[in-house]
């Protein structure tokens, strides 16, 4: 299966997470809402088939896939 083109902006957003493991904390360094972050990396998570990062109302941890796609981003 091909991957899909996804933007800088995209791939900042799930660099960006991984990387604070908050999405307010993430959304503020981009600039952007939570929720604008967030549809961000569902998009991401719908284009790639695949779930990057298991959320819980109080945890946020990258997936199997998300520390893959990390390495080949």
């Amino acid at each position: 299966m091909p991957v899909p083109d996804l933007t800088l902006q995209q791939l900042r957003a799930v660099r960006t997470l991984a990387a604070s493991g908050s999405f307010t904390k993430a959304a503020a360094a981009e600039h952007i809402s939570p929720s604008v972050l967030s549809r961000r990396i569902k998009e991401v998570e719908r284009l790639l088939r695949v779930r990057l990062f298991d959320r819980t109302t109080r945890q946020l941890d990258l997936t199997a896939a998300g520390h893959a796609f990390l390495l080949m981003t």
